[in-house]
């Protein structure tokens, strides 16, 4: 008898390494009477979806954040609308900085999203250049003003604030470090 169905197995070997190697196995019919193991390493692609679902959380904890406190602001003002002028202009301004919070992390999600889309090829196939080149290359560099170091900045892309850097980086992080 004739087996035709293919069977996967999932196998995860740990190592003296953060990232465990996980094995995919799978069994398929080769020729007459005999069958094929094939045998990937998919640790990079389960490491890469876990990373993916981790900032996914991350940052929908982030958007939630913001407007969580512009809606109890909101509720408040609508609640009570005898609220001294004062201490409105203080709910409008928190609420108008909570919302550039948003925007600004939309506006990096979007650009990530740019990126990704421009690096990754359209279809199964593997990139054109190998990714280790591409890691050690650097696709563009900041071109600098002849009377200073400072990098000069596309039009569109604002610079990084030592706060947006801190949150960013804490972001990747805990993101790296597969904690949510």
């Amino acid at each position: 008898m004739e087996q035709t169905e293919q069977t996967q197995i999932r196998l995860t070997v740990p190592q003296n390494h953060p990232i465990p190697r996980t094995l995919l196995v799978t069994r398929c019919p080769f020729e007459k009477n005999t069958q094929m193991l094939i045998s990937q390493d998919i640790s990079t692609v389960e490491h890469v979806q876990a990373s993916h679902t981790s900032f996914i959380a991350n940052v929908s904890h982030e958007l939630r954040t913001p407007l969580t406190v512009i809606n109890g602001f909101l509720e408040t003002m609508r609640d009570m609308p005898d609220i001294p002028d004062e201490q409105r202009r203080q709910f409008i301004s928190l609420m108008q900085k909570e919302g550039s919070r948003m925007l600004d992390l939309l506006n990096d999600l979007l650009t990530l999203s740019r990126r990704q889309s421009t690096n990754q090829p359209q279809t199964g196939r593997r990139a054109p250049r190998p990714l280790q080149r591409q890691r050690h290359r650097p696709r563009h560099r900041p071109r600098t003003h002849p009377a200073s170091d400072r990098a000069l900045l596309p039009r569109r892309q604002q610079p990084i604030t030592p706060k947006r850097r801190y949150r960013l980086r804490s972001r990747h992080r805990q993101t790296c470090l597969g904690r949510a």
